[in-house]
């Protein structure tokens, strides 16, 4: 069978502009002979349900869109959604052929719901005839588990993947990361073509990486999206086939503050878009976690989207910090200088370094971006009010924001 990833970015709940977008690439495909299109989990929805009060209205309008989509796809689909099953919201997908609809993994549970009590039974996952081969199709890691531990009958399993990119966590990377992620093993137990579908972008407070990829069942690489950019990949996928494969790729070797670095500049660059701000505003005070944020936020958004407040304490942290200023080429008149009374010390002087970061924020425009990471939260002695609207270190330990640093200066020396 032809396979085909579309990795996208979308608003979630965009429904007019994502289908338009969706029939496109489904036009693109079919032009090219393909038997199956799949899209990203986070494609329509987004990462995470909506609230109570609205989920009436949007399921109404995904409702809307799915029927629009199946009038218009022009090849066989897989479309990823959110619905709820048992007043849970869960993950699945829609396999739209035809003006036809099927939901892949409600038809799944609906046909293992025997009543029965059998602890030894396989939990109900999806097993589809479909374009000659037999697809299974997973959502969590826990599904890959399930098809790696009971004789599920299948030769193609698509792994529509719902976890945004974490540093701890190399699977989530995707593709990029097959050399350290589970994968490769994933593909050899289960002697399935393993496809890995990416979500792309900013959705709520994850970013996704894209990476998407094919690996055949031996575990070589049959084709991968880029990390951080749109694309439509095709492959052709053989059930029958045994290896080697004829033009196999290389797998990357996997560069977790690369990637990091890459995910959190996009992530920063969407949500100043989607928040309407001009730029962002970056406290330097003459320490690693400030100076990284304000690089972050130049190769996010440019130097000329960039104000900082320069607050160092001494001497030779405002020397480092306007520097640091030079070498980002942020213009002189986004630069301002703290005023911080010289008696002021420790939580008081912080706090109004603080207050300064806020009047220049309230003064641009721009979203204010902290510095504060896990490590310096856990040690802080006392809290400090944060003018910060966001945290992109807030998740890594400084351990990490050092690899950070020094994979910075690899790009340019700042």
């Amino acid at each position: 069978m032809k396979l085909a990833i579309a990795q996208m970015k979308t608003s979630a709940g965009d429904f007019a502009q994502t289908a338009r977008r969706m029939v496109d690439h489904a036009r693109r495909a079919a032009e090219q002979g393909v038997d199956l299109l799949v899209f990203p989990m986070a494609v329509l929805c987004g990462a995470s349900p909506v609230q109570p009060v609205d989920r009436e209205g949007f399921m109404l309008d995904l409702a809307d869109c799915v029927m629009s989509l199946a009038e218009r796809l022009a090849c066989p689909c897989l479309v990823p959604i959110l619905t709820e099953f048992g007043d849970v919201a869960v993950p699945d997908a829609l396999l739209i052929n035809n003006g036809d609809i099927t939901p892949v993994g409600l038809s799944a549970r609906l046909a293992g719901s025997t009543g029965e009590s059998d602890e030894q039974a396989a939990p109900s996952l999806p097993e589809i005839e479909f374009a000659g081969a037999r697809l299974g199709v997973a959502f969590t890691y826990e599904d890959l588990d399930t098809y790696d531990d009971y004789a599920y009958d299948v030769d193609v399993i698509v792994f529509l993947s719902d976890y945004g990119f974490a540093v701890d966590d190399p699977s989530s990377a995707l593709g990029s990361s097959l050399t350290e992620g589970r994968f490769l093993a994933d593909a050899r137990t289960t002697g399935a073509w393993i496809v890995g579908v990416g979500s792309l972008g900013c959705y709520d407070l994850q970013v996704f990486g894209g990476s998407s990829f094919v690996l055949a069942p031996w575990g070589e690489l049959a084709a991968q999206a880029p990390s951080l950019e749109e694309a439509l990949v095709v492959c052709d996928v053989d059930p029958s086939a045994e290896g080697p494969l004829t033009e196999p790729l290389t797998p990357e070797v996997y560069d977790a503050p690369l990637m990091t670095w890459g995910v959190l500049a996009m992530g920063l660059a969407e949500i100043c878009e989607r928040a309407g701000a001009p730029g962002a505003c970056v406290l330097l005070d003459g320490t690693l976690p400030s100076a990284l944020a304000a690089a972050l936020a130049v190769d996010a958004l440019g130097p000329e989207r960039v104000w900082t407040l320069v607050g160092a304490r001494d001497g030779e942290g405002e020397s480092v910090a306007r520097a640091l200023v030079r070498a980002l080429a942020i213009p002189a008149d986004h630069v301002r200088p703290a005023e911080v009374a010289g008696e002021a010390s420790g939580v008081l002087a912080a706090g109004l370094l603080q207050a300064g970061l806020a009047a220049l924020a309230q003064e641009c425009g721009g979203l204010v971006v902290g510095a504060a990471d896990k490590t310096g939260r856990a040690l802080e002695a006392a809290p400090v009010l944060s003018a910060a609207q966001i945290n992109p270190f807030g998740d890594l330990y400084r351990s990490d924001l050092v690899s950070l640093g020094h994979l910075r200066n690899t790009i340019s020396p700042v």
